[in-house]
């Protein structure tokens, strides 16, 4: 008897290691990118037609992509003169637009895709791309472009023909479009600075970047007023976007003199108050921003080859593009709910899965795991145990089963709740909790920042009869750390 338990044993020991291999094998494929700095995030790039690079002009930029109405990514290309919608798979669609001038782009109150040009506007159908332009007086390039709360148009301009001392662009207006075409022009103060990106702001006024600067305010019935800030900004102010938090959130890419050692991302109050985040990489050139659905701030770094993240707090992390010297540039959220940027030098769209470190969530990975018949018909299963290690709060932890190629998943998602100080064991977790028998895998355990810690263990098992056998205990394994605290620095 004994010797055919001791068979038996060694039976098991020999099919585990197999099935381990399997497993590890099927899970190369879900490998992501892991450089310096962050932890490991999934960027899918996607290529644009051939020829030069997406191109924005330094000066006079505005929010240059957006979440279209008919569940696609919508992007401007001056280098192509043309608008490009792509779909969530990649699949590229370029409408050429004569005049194209402006890097704005925004989804109208009349659900069409607005963009900004050259003494006029362009309205491009979601459906087919049909082009109405609409011309307004004068010389400048619009700019900037946004929906307003009156469900009207607003845009900026600008006129690149005339430069200031410094370099810097000169005359500019604020503009009402209504759906119509009607066109109504509200010159700057001073009649200088010009008008580049805006936002709805929190106060419900259109916020923008001139005035003649950092900012001016726009209300809804054509008041302009300048925006006092505390301590002010004294700096290259390049993109806008209104944060979850209620505050208006810029980039600062260089200083005044053009100075782009330190990079910046700023929060500006509805009062005014100015607070600075260092962007840890040097020379980073934090170019374009925008509010993601996660309760976070995303920004592209042109010259550091990243896309940042910073939370409302003022925390800092940073995620590498894949391509060498992509130099990302627009950033928007997209219909999926992903980040979305475009790559100015490799002529690529890529996105950023919000998913694993980028979703503001915590993630273990049991990297093996099984339910599933082995050598002799030994039958495998995996036992997990979960701890919650918060002593005053629940925690909702998010199961998902990740099995390898050629098996149905089940419920691939399960969450599980944890009182405070609570700990479970699901037995044989893939063949009961997911529903999928004779299948093999990994475990992914998430839960938000805001709660836990979880500590989450997992055990292979050979259960049943003539040789049970044990395997041992083994932690699960958390990505790798690299979120880095920005300090905060008065403006200068």
């Amino acid at each position: 008897m004994r010797e055919g338990r001791s068979q038996g044993r060694r039976k098991a020991a020999r099919t585990l290691p197999k099935i381990a291999a399997r497993v590890m094998g099927a899970l190369s494929g879900l490998c992501t990118i892991v450089a310096g700095g962050a932890a490991a995030q999934p960027v899918t790039e996607f290529p644009l037609p051939p020829g030069a690079g997406v191109n924005y002009p330094a000066l006079a930029y505005a929010s240059a992509m957006t979440a279209g109405p008919d569940g696609n990514v919508w992007l401007t290309d001056l280098a192509r003169l043309s608008v490009i919608r792509m779909t969530p798979a990649g699949g590229v669609t370029e409408f050429t637009v004569s005049g194209l001038g402006g890097s704005g782009i925004a989804v109208g109150p009349d659900g069409g895709i607005w963009a900004a040009g050259y003494q006029k506007v362009t309205r491009l159908s979601p459906g087919d791309g049909s082009v109405t332009q609409f011309g307004f007086p004068g010389g400048p390039q619009a700019a900037g472009i946004v929906t307003g709360p009156d469900n009207n148009l607003w845009f900026t301009t600008v006129n690149l023909s005339y430069l200031s001392p410094n370099g810097m662009p000169w005359f500019g207006e604020v503009a009402r479009l209504t759906p119509g075409g009607v066109v109504t022009q509200y010159p700057l103060v001073n009649g200088s600075g010009g008008a580049t990106g805006l936002v709805v702001g929190p106060d419900r006024n259109m916020w923008f970047i001139g005035s003649p600067g950092p900012f001016g305010r726009i209300s809804p019935q054509g008041t302009l007023s300048d925006i006092a800030m505390q301590p002010s900004i004294a700096a290259l102010v390049a993109s806008l976007a209104l944060g979850p938090d209620g505050n208006v959130w810029c980039t600062l890419p260089a200083n005044a003199t053009f100075d782009d050692t330190v990079g910046y991302i700023a929060r500006v109050t509805p009062t005014g108050a100015v607070t600075q985040f260092a962007v840890p990489t040097p020379h980073a050139y934090p170019f374009d921003i925008v509010a993601g659905p996660d309760g976070n701030l995303w920004f592209t770094e042109q010259n550091a080859n990243k896309i940042g993240r910073i939370t409302p707090q003022g925390v800092i992390a940073e995620f590498p593009v894949p391509t060498p010297n992509s130099q990302p540039a627009a950033i928007c959220v997209g219909p999926d709910g992903n980040i979305w940027f475009t790559e100015s030098a490799a002529a690529k769209v890529g996105r950023l899965a919000l998913s694993g470190p980028a979703s503001g969530k915590v993630t273990l990975t049991v990297p093996a795991a099984a339910s599933r018949a082995g050598v002799n018909g030994t039958f495998f299963h995996t036992d997990l145990w979960l701890l919650n290690r918060s002593f005053t709060s629940p925690v909702v932890a998010t199961l998902t089963y990740r099995c390898a190629t050629g098996f149905a998943c089940g419920n691939a998602v399960n969450a599980v709740t944890l009182q405070a100080r609570q700990s479970v064991m699901l037995a044989d977790v893939i063949g009961r909790t997911f529903n999928a028998p004779n299948t093999t895998g990994a475990i992914e355990i998430s839960w938000p920042t805001t709660s836990g810690p979880v500590s989450a263990s997992s055990q292979v098992t050979t259960p049943l009869p003539p040789a049970p056998a044990y395997g041992t205990l083994v932690p699960a394994l958390p990505p790798p750390s690299g979120d880095k605290v920005a300090k905060a620095k008065p403006a200068a």
